[in-house]
């Protein structure tokens, strides 16, 4: 008995003197939501806030890329008041088609440190009963450390119940931050990199970074967007491609594990859709055959899993030209003009995956009857001549307005000139006045008599000319 006291006693020795010497790692950072469940009417609001944790070093950048179920929650408006984010690399969207809001944001230096720093608020409208889960698709906490490091460790999820009495919506709890473990990490794929859209590629590939800590990893793929990851892998892999995946939304899961245990999960939304839209037929309104050179067709179609993106058209030997499925959903789709033969419509419909269905369709433009070809001249002949009546009514307005203000501006010259002329007159016949005064006073040289003549010549000359000009002028403008 002494001897197992004893043994004990050593073990508790060892046990203490290692807790003791231990370690103590940075915690890491966590993006989580506030509140993070409660009860809500249907046709009401929730308000959600988005919270970064970091206690013990500080962030400088976080992002995240958050998902909503679309067909129970609408997001009415994001508000960014009371934010610890002051710059803004995208500013917060959302998307209520597809059920995401995204954010990523910018802490100045020094950074921020804390567990509540408030990052943005996601005011939802309750659509119909049920639950709803909000999570996080993926997500970063960059380390202000110059480096750019990815200290996120935990992404946080919500679930609200819907259609029942709204219920006082509880305090924020803050999660506690993991020591030592390995943070969550950062996945990305080079075959489906976007999470919102939709890939026709069956076989992903997914990466993230290994720490040199880092002793084995967990992975798992399926529809849950917060399953635990169950394929281990000792030693770790960094990538993980997968294939024959069928159509639908997925989600990879990604944990690691060091020294001190397995780590925070990273969850990484892909969607897949190697299907075509549904089958279809063109349909042409006035039938196949139709005197009409701009015929109307129908060729909507359907696409159950990533939708209608887009349609593809070539008439004949022409090039192709796209129409967006709005136009063709909401109307049927006229042709631009076609001259009179016939020839094959080729259609392609695309879906949010760039996979497509084809249909086609031979129609013909008949030439119009003799009849009616002889009424449709006429008719044109005759909006033609209303046409040209009023271009030459137009003309003429125009053309009488202008000679009417030539009218005035020829007075206007002619004024002026008569004015001026006099003027010039007044100033000749001085100079010849003191020339002839010169005369009763003494005799004229040759040359001044010369003088005095050419003055008067010059003089009724310039009147005689200046008279002709303006009659001439006056004539053109009547």
């Amino acid at each position: 008995m002494e001897k197992i006291s004893q043994t004990k006693l050593t073990m508790f020795s060892l046990l203490l003197a290692f807790f003791l010497t231990f370690p103590v790692f940075a915690e890491a950072a966590t993006l989580y939501f506030s509140p993070s469940s409660g009860s809500y009417a249907v046709g009401g609001t929730l308000s959600v806030s988005v919270y970064v944790g970091s206690s013990d070093q500080a962030v400088n950048a976080a992002s995240g890329v958050i998902s909503f179920p679309q067909d129970k929650l609408e997001v009415t408006s994001l508000s960014k008041v009371g934010s610890v984010f002051t710059l803004w690399v995208q500013e917060p969207s959302f998307s209520n088609s597809i059920g995401t809001v995204n954010f990523e944001g910018i802490v100045l230096n020094p950074g921020f440190t804390g567990t509540a720093g408030k990052v943005l608020t996601i005011n939802f409208r309750t659509k119909v009963a049920g639950l709803a889960l909000v999570n996080f698709s993926s997500g970063s906490a960059l380390a202000n450390d110059g480096k750019g490091t990815n200290i996120l460790a935990s992404l946080g999820k919500a679930e609200f119940s819907l259609g029942g009495a709204a219920l006082t919506v509880p305090k924020a709890v803050i999660p506690p931050l993991i020591s030592g473990a390995p943070p969550a990490p950062q996945i990305s794929s080079p075959t489906h990199p976007d999470s919102n859209k939709w890939y026709n590629n069956s076989s992903p590939k997914f990466i993230w970074n290994l720490s040199k800590d880092i002793t084995a990893a967990r992975v798992l793929y399926d529809k849950k967007a917060d399953s635990k990851p169950t394929v281990l892998y000792s030693p770790p892999i960094s990538e993980k491609e997968l294939s024959g995946v069928k159509d639908g939304q997925y989600y990879f899961h990604v944990q690691l594990k060091n020294k001190n245990g397995w780590g925070k999960i990273s969850h990484f939304r892909f969607q897949i859709d190697t299907k075509p839209p549904e089958p279809f037929i063109i349909k042409f309104i006035d039938g196949n055959e139709t005197n009409n050179p701009r015929p109307t067709v129908v060729f909507d179609t359907t696409d159950t899993l990533s939708g209608i993106s887009y349609y593809k058209i070539k008439i004949g030997q022409g090039e192709f030209f796209s129409v967006a499925s709005e136009i063709v959903k909401s109307n049927p789709y006229t042709l631009p003009l076609q001259n009179p033969g016939t020839r094959n419509i080729l259609v392609q419909a695309f879906d949010k995956a760039e996979n497509y269905s084809v249909a086609t369709e031979e129609f013909t433009i008949k030439s119009l009857p003799a009849s009616i070809l002889a009424r449709y001249l006429k008719v044109l002949f005759a909006a033609l001549t209303i046409v040209l009546l009023f271009i030459i009514w137009r003309q003429w307005h125009k053309f009488s307005a202008l000679r009417k203000k030539l009218r005035k501006e020829t007075g206007e010259v002619k004024s002026a000139l008569h004015k001026a002329f006099d003027l010039l007159k007044e100033s000749i016949r001085e100079r010849i006045k003191m020339l002839e005064k010169t005369r009763t006073k003494r005799e004229l040289s040759n040359k001044e008599e010369k003088v005095v003549k050419q003055l008067k010549s010059n003089l009724d000359d310039t009147e005689k000319f200046i008279r002709k000009e303006m009659e001439d002028i006056e004539k053109e403008v009547k």
